[in-house]
C-alpha cells in the first residue's frame, strides 16, 4: 500500500472521494487501485504467494470476506495514525498482510506443511485440521520468528518509507492494521475451526 503518485491533484481527488455518494466504499475500494504497474506487479506476486493458501483453506467467498475485512482494517489503521492526511492511499498490501498473518495461524499447526505430525501417522487429507489458537501461535517459536520478522520489516518501512519504482510513500501503518486483523480474526473465517481430530 502506498500513497498515490505525486502528480495526482490531491485536493480534487479527495473532494471527489469524500462526497457522501462515494465515501462509504473508499475504505475497501482503495485496495483495488495501485499507483503504477510496478506496485500492481509486486502486490500480484505477493497475493499469489500468500493469498492462495488462505483462499484454498477458506474457500472463495470466505476469502473475499477476509480480504475485505483486512483491507478495511488497514484503512482504519492508516486513518487512525493520519487523521488529517488528504493524500490518497492505494494498494492491496493491507489485505495481503492479513493473509500473511492468517498463514501463521495454520501453517505452523501440527499436521500442516510446516508443522509436525500430530501422532506420526501419514496425514489423511480428508481430515479437517484446526488452526492454532492465538495463544498457541504466540507460543510457537517458528510462528513468532515469522511474526516478528514481518513486523520488523514493516517498521523499517517507517524509517525508509519510499516505495520501489517511485510509487510514493509506503503506508506501513495500514500493513500493520491488516496484519493484526488477519492474525486476530482468522478463526472467525476458518471453516475448519471446529472440526475435531480423530
Amino acid at each position: 500500500m502506498v500513497h498515490a503518485l505525486a502528480d495526482v491533484d490531491v485536493d480534487e481527488l479527495a473532494a471527489f472521494l469524500n462526497t457522501a455518494r462515494f465515501a462509504w466504499w473508499t475504505p475497501l475500494s482503495y485496495a483495488f487501485l495501485h499507483a503504477n504497474w510496478t506496485h500492481l506487479a509486486i502486490n500480484g506476486v505477493m497475493l499469489a504467494a500468500f493469498g492462495a493458501p488462505v483462499a484454498r483453506r477458506l474457500g472463495s467467498m470466505r476469502f473475499l470476506g477476509f480480504f475485505a475485512v483486512t483491507a478495511i482494517a488497514g484503512a482504519l489503521a492508516h486513518l487512525a495514525t493520519h487523521p488529517f492526511d488528504l493524500e490518497p492511499v492505494v494498494g492491496a498490501s493491507a489485505a495481503i498482510s492479513g493473509a500473511m498473518a492468517a498463514i501463521a495461524r495454520f501453517a505452523f499447526a501440527p499436521g500442516e506443511a510446516l508443522g509436525e505430525r500430530w501422532d506420526g501417522r501419514a496425514r489423511d487429507e480428508s481430515e479437517g485440521r484446526r488452526p492454532q489458537t492465538l495463544a498457541q501461535t504466540l507460543s510457537d517459536r517458528r510462528a513468532m520468528v515469522f511474526l516478528m520478522s514481518w513486523l520488523l520489516v514493516n517498521l523499517l518501512y517507517g524509517l525508509v518509507p519510499q516505495a520501489p519504482g517511485g510509487a510514493g510513500v509506503i503506508a506501513w501503518e495500514a500493513h500493520i492494521g491488516g496484519f493484526m486483523a488477519g492474525l486476530l480474526l482468522f478463526g472467525w473465517f476458518d471453516p475448519k475451526k471446529g472440526v475435531a481430530r480423530r
